[in-house]
């Protein structure tokens, strides 16, 4: 993926759009590389993305990553953004059973 922004920035492209970012952070964080998904899911919604998917992606790499303080705060935003996906409650649960252990 790195090689992908390289690739990109020396086509002369230094400005990726959001849409990019949100794939990059998809893809890190099915790479297993919570770190970066979140870096590139932070760069989406920096540029202005609101869809749900970069919170979707967000809220599970800080779940992945241990950081269920953050994970909870994503999850709880989706739900009240509306979002009616019963794996986003499922990932709040965990979130919560984690964070109080």
């Amino acid at each position: 993926m790195e090689k992908a922004i390289e690739l990109n920035v020396q086509q002369g492209n230094s400005n990726l759009n959001s849409e990019i970012y949100i794939n990059l952070g998809s893809g890190f964080l099915l790479k297993g590389d919570t770190e970066k998904s979140i870096f590139y899911s932070n760069e989406a919604i920096e540029r202005g993305e609101k869809c749900d998917e970069v919170y979707i992606n967000l809220g599970n790499a800080y779940l992945n990553g241990k950081n269920y303080e953050k994970a909870i705060q994503i999850y709880e935003l989706l739900i009240k953004k509306g979002v009616k996906d019963l794996v986003i409650r499922g990932n709040l649960g965990v979130a919560y059973i984690f964070e109080n252990n």
